[in-house]
């Protein structure tokens, strides 16, 4: 088993956008599916925003994940 140790302190920030009625949606799970993806990306762009304003956002780029 590989264990990995943090170079330093850790802080998870968790959000979760509003709950999505679906019933809003009748029989369209793709725009309901969409409106979900929608609101989470929202929340997390927010959530970084904000990080970075106050100035406690170190980002490190994946090595792994290139576009």
């Amino acid at each position: 088993m590989l264990r990995t140790q943090p170079a330093g302190p850790r802080c998870a920030h968790i959000r979760v956008p509003e709950p999505l009625g679906l019933h809003a949606f009748p029989g369209s799970i793709d725009d309901a599916l969409a409106e979900l993806h929608r609101r989470m990306q929202e929340t997390i762009t927010t959530t970084v925003a904000e990080l970075e304003a106050a100035g406690s956002f170190i980002f490190y780029p994946n090595p792994f994940y290139h576009r």
